[in-house]
């Protein structure tokens, strides 16, 4: 983030840090899958959205798919994917 004025990164970023307290596996696996994605791809943007599917994956799995929990995990992924819709638009104009 700081290599671009501070725009981007920090709702993933604080739902990463959120996530390792809870479902430590899944945290781990989607940092490793964002760096996987980012090599293939070369979008940042990308690997977030499949590091927050993993996340809310992990996240629903730890806590048992608690109701609460997954409504919480639901607006959380929302929330990200919604922030990200320009993301998508500049993505499918190219």
């Amino acid at each position: 983030p700081c290599f671009h004025s501070f725009r981007g990164g920090k709702g993933v970023a604080n739902y990463l840090g959120f996530s390792t307290i809870i479902a430590p596996v899944a945290a781990l696996v989607s940092g490793l899958a964002w760096l996987l994605t980012f090599a293939v791809w070369r979008i940042p943007f990308i690997g977030s959205l499949v590091m927050v599917f993993i996340l809310g994956a992990g996240t629903l799995f730890a806590c048992n798919f608690h109701p609460l929990a997954t409504a919480a995990v639901l607006a959380t992924m929302a929330l990200i994917y919604y922030s990200h819709h320009s993301n998508f638009r500049e993505l499918l104009q190219k």
